[in-house]
């Protein structure tokens, strides 16, 4: 320490104590003597921050982040020395306290002189016999000399000779200092490394467990500090690379949904594939701790684990650059009623397979959504199961409809989808002549015809005469010339008297967002296409299926009417659903 010009290291005044655990303690311990048995020849522990400055007329490192590490192990050297009868250990008289001046007393007379007060007594006694330090950072430092004693006394038995470990300790532990400018604030520093510091997650310590081991797999007693610097800089260029892609919007969206509703990092969920594919069958365990177990049980080395986590991005982004693989999996990751997601072991599986293959097991799956020709014209939004493949259908006609062109999954991704009646399920108090000729036909009965309508209007609440009303909306239906007003008991009337099996039949459906469904209300056609338009100039998404719809452009036969949708609009519809399945059916066969 002197030859750089300082004389030890200072805890400031507005540093929190010492508050170490016995569990923290103990793994420290744990690894030092996991690195010493295991023979690496470095053993790099965290950043410790300080900066020079002036305590007590000396030159001094003041800390400003990892005193606790620090302290820990000034701790385990004064233990080594208590073992040796008249040796004094390196690390005495190094670590001064700011302020807390029984903090500093207990150093000087048991850490820096004679432990064995603390170490052949428990708390109680101790305190007994000193009442002035129950203090709580003297609680946890007597808690943590008690541990070190335990732990390296176990230790003591696994090896023959203790002092191994020892040197092992002085001479290959290294301590990597992060010396800030003297310039800089340190509690200005300190409160921005800790008070606002966010607790490490479980992404964190992975970066960290993968960042320290692999530099120390292939650095060997001649590497240098600064080649091993060097090395882990390049892996964590390559780790920020991976980060970036996994959360790139568009990647993100397509792949990691789930991670935006959480506002995790992607690149955890990398790393859970990667856990996944490396046996780990515990959905609650930790990576880190997944990892550092496989590490002990010599699996695999970090590199390779390295390696295999590029490699998973690598195939990801080429599935994502392959048209037909980002249909068809992006199709299934948003289909209903299919279990397909980055968490799922078919994508396991997928990954160790080759493209074709991979393909053809995703075209096999498209197709257990699809229903047969027969059953389209049967299938009726007032059937729950029907819904389930109306909704796929629909999107499978925009998705695969031209399987040269990418579907835009990030949009879609971005909403909330349901089916839209094209001619609405209820008709509003407004409509205009052209679709008065489709209501007519959908009308169940005829002007006259009350008496079988009978039984179903009287048990409405009508204000008026049910017969009345029912002339009434005939009347105006038959007479109009531009547009037909209707009162509320006409309304209520009007829509029992519609027959919903042509309004419900796929071939009246259509997929739009809910805000997009929403603002159309029960308009009829024109309004729909109109207000569809507005919100497309306006940045809303619309499939390529929704907007030919609206736009008529599915069958050269279709109405040229673009203000009114008819019976012959909803049967050439159905038609070219039908038709266009096949063909897309026959494509992914």
């Amino acid at each position: 320490m002197t030859k750089h010009g300082v004389s030890g290291y200072y805890i400031p005044p507005y540093q929190r104590g010492y508050k170490w655990s016995d569990d923290m303690v103990g793994k420290l311990i744990t690894d030092l003597y996991e690195a010493f048995t295991n023979g690496q020849d470095e053993y790099y522990l965290q950043f410790i921050t300080v900066k020079v400055a002036n305590y007590d007329n000396k030159n001094v490192l003041e800390v400003i982040d990892g005193q606790q590490r620090l302290t820990t192990l000034t701790l385990l050297l004064s233990y080594f020395a208590y073992q040796k009868e008249d040796t004094k250990a390196i690390s005495n008289d190094l670590l001064t306290y700011a302020i807390r001046d029984k903090v500093t007393a207990f150093f000087e007379r048991y850490i820096y002189g004679d432990l064995s007060d603390i170490l052949l007594k428990e708390w109680n006694d101790y305190i007994n016999d000193a009442p002035k330090n129950d203090e709580q950072d003297i609680f946890y430092l007597f808690r943590a000399i008690k541990t070190i004693e335990k732990s390296v006394g176990k230790e003591k038995k696994k090896i023959e000779d203790r002092n191994n470990f020892e040197r092992y300790v002085l001479n290959n532990v290294k301590i990597i200092l992060n010396k800030v400018d003297d310039s800089i604030g340190s509690e200005e520093l300190f409160t921005n490394l800790n008070s606002n510091k966010v607790e490490l997650t479980d992404l964190d310590l992975v970066k960290g467990l993968f960042l320290t081991k692999s530099v120390r797999e292939v650095a060997d007693k001649d590497t240098s500090y600064k080649e091993i610097l060097s090395k882990r800089a390049i892996m964590g260029r390559q780790w920020d690379e991976l980060a970036h892609w996994c959360n790139d919007e568009a990647i993100k969206n397509f792949y990691f949904k789930k991670d935006i509703i959480k506002g995790t990092d992607s690149l955890l969920s990398i790393f859970k594939i990667l856990a996944v594919k490396n046996g780990d069958t515990k959905s609650n365990l930790k990576l880190f701790d997944f990892f550092e177990t496989q590490l002990k049980k010599d699996k695999k080395s970090i590199s390779q684990y390295f390696n295999e986590l590029k490699a998973i991005q690598r195939i990801l982004n080429d599935w994502y650059n392959d048209t037909q693989i980002y249909n068809l999996i992006g199709y299934l990751f948003v289909a209903k009623n299919h279990n397909l997601d980055m968490e799922s072991k078919e994508i396991i599986d997928l990954l160790s397979k080759n493209k074709d293959d991979v393909k053809q097991y995703l075209k096999n799956e498209t197709l257990t959504l699809l229903p047969e020709s027969d059953n389209i014209e049967d299938l009726y939004f007032n059937n729950t199961e029907d819904k389930t493949f109306i909704f796929n259908l629909l999107l499978a006609l925009s998705v695969f409809q031209n399987q040269t062109i990418k579907f835009s999954f990030d949009n879609f991704n971005k909403n909330s989808w349901s089916l839209e009646h094209i001619f609405p399920q209820t008709i509003p108090e407004k409509i205009v002549i052209q679709d008065i000729i489709l209501i007519k036909k959908l009308l169940k009965y005829s002007k006259g015809d009350f008496k079988k309508a009978e039984s179903t209007l009287n048990n409405m609440e009508l204000s008026d005469d049910a017969e009345t009303v029912y002339d009434s909306i005939f009347e105006k239906l038959e007479n109009t010339e531009l547009e037909c007003l209707f009162d509320d008991d006409e309304k209520k009337v009007l829509n029992s008297l519609i027959k919903t099996e042509k309004l419900h039949n796929i071939g009246n459906l259509a997929l739009l967002t809910k805000p997009d469904n929403s603002s159309n209300k029960n308009g009829l056609f024109n309004k729909k296409r109109h207000n569809i338009v507005e919100r497309i100039s306006k940045g809303s998404f619309v499939p390529k299926h929704t907007y030919d719809v609206f736009s008529k452009l599915l069958d050269k036969h279709m109405d040229a009417d673009l203000s009114v949708w008819t019976e012959n609009d909803i049967d050439k519809h159905l038609a070219y659903i039908i038709k266009t399945t096949q063909n897309i059916k026959t494509e992914l066969q």
